[in-house]
């Protein structure tokens, strides 16, 4: 379970959001960027990424906010860059080092964050890639520093930043095909396309993972508008690939987005939800649309709560209410420790868990 510390935490990223007591004139207070920047350092993975979100929707919300001390401080290389990094294996700021490299392929309109990821990968591609982690969440920081360093997007129209285009005219459809779709902030990293660990995971199991140069995408914005935009380009999409059984696999914010193209008309024959925000918004269409629905979830996920807390959340905004066509399904690590014995929110998108807890039963 989540501890009060961790979710007080939380509440207070998330509360100006909630209260609407941010100035979107002239930004956020000093106090409040203070607070964002210590939590973007935080030792939690999820606070890290609950503060990502925000700095993202702010940075993109308030023109003075992208000007201001916070992104000037995340800005400044000699913070990342500091020569004790490595070698006193400061996991903490390596992971949000990680997560900045993203933003910087993110916002590549702006010329500072292009020159940061130079620095960035300058300083730790050698170092951090070589270096002796020894942990399953050392190994995936590994992996996604190599990953940028060997396909980083080249213009901001890369692939899942900007609406998808129209569609060409529907082939023929295929026997079977399954799909995942990547949730907030998740457009630049490749963990959700074919190729990754986790597809090929998946592919193991189900042999069907799409393999095309077009896969899904959605800016992955933290807002209702981009969701809504991304569920009607998905029904477009499905209605471009057509295929007598659809599997979708939806992270976060990503399977609200699936749900909402349940409701235009989507056919998505099963369903596997990974840490949605259950939120009242996105009900799902179980009568015409869905016809088998796994909702996975983590106590241990602070991401998933915190998304439903800005929208309009169902119960504790983990769960849906069981029935023939869905099933609830909590995850855990098999090799659970005293302190971490529930998966984050990025964890649920790993194959360890998925194999600890026997979901690939899910797409069988």
């Amino acid at each position: 379970m989540l501890n009060e510390r961790t979710l007080e935490l939380a509440r207070q990223i998330l509360t100006p959001l909630l209260t609407e007591t941010i100035n979107y004139q002239e930004g956020p207070s000093e106090r409040y960027n203070d607070f964002l920047y210590s939590a973007f350092l935080n030792e939690d993975g999820d606070i890290r990424q609950l503060s990502y979100y925000v700095i993202d929707f702010l940075y993109r919300s308030i023109p003075r906010f992208r000007e201001g001390p916070l992104v000037n401080r995340l800005l400044e290389p000699s913070r990342w860059v500091r020569r004790d990094f490595i070698s006193k294996v400061h996991r903490r700021r390596v992971v949000a080092t990680v997560e900045l490299l993203g933003q910087c392929n993110y916002h590549q309109r702006d010329e500072r964050f292009a020159a940061l990821r130079v620095h960035l990968l300058e300083r730790f591609i050698d170092e951090v890639v070589r270096a002796p982690f020894d942990s399953a969440a050392d190994d995936k920081t590994t992996r996604i520093i190599r990953d940028f360093a060997a396909n980083p997007p080249t213009s901001p129209s890369a692939p899942g930043i900007n609406p998808m285009p129209p569609f060409s005219a529907p082939g023929a459809p295929s026997q079977a095909m399954l799909i995942v779709i990547h949730g907030t902030g998740a457009a630049y990293e490749t963990w959700w396309r074919w190729g990754s660990d986790f597809t090929a995971f998946l592919n193991s199991i189900a042999g069907t993972v799409y393999k095309g140069s077009d896969p899904f995408s959605w800016n992955g914005y933290l807002d209702e508008l981009s969701r809504d935009v991304a569920a009607t380009n998905l029904v477009g999409w499905i209605k471009a690939h057509p295929t007598n059984h659809l599997t979708v696999v939806a992270h976060s914010h990503g399977g609200n987005v699936a749900l909402l193209a349940s409701r235009r008309g989507a056919v998505i024959n099963r369903l596997v939800l990974l840490g949605t925000p259950i939120d009242t918004k996105y009900t799902p269409n179980l009568v015409s649309s869905i016809d088998m629905l796994h909702n996975v979830y983590s106590h241990g996920d602070k991401i998933q709560i915190g998304g439903a807390w800005v929208g309009h959340r169902r119960g504790e905004g983990r769960t849906l209410p069981d029935s023939t066509k869905l099933l609830n399904h909590v995850a855990t690590w098999a090799s659970a420790t005293l302190f971490d014995f529930n998966p984050g929110h990025s964890d649920l998108h790993e194959k360890q868990v998925w194999k600890d807890n026997q979901f690939d039963q899910l797409l069988l």
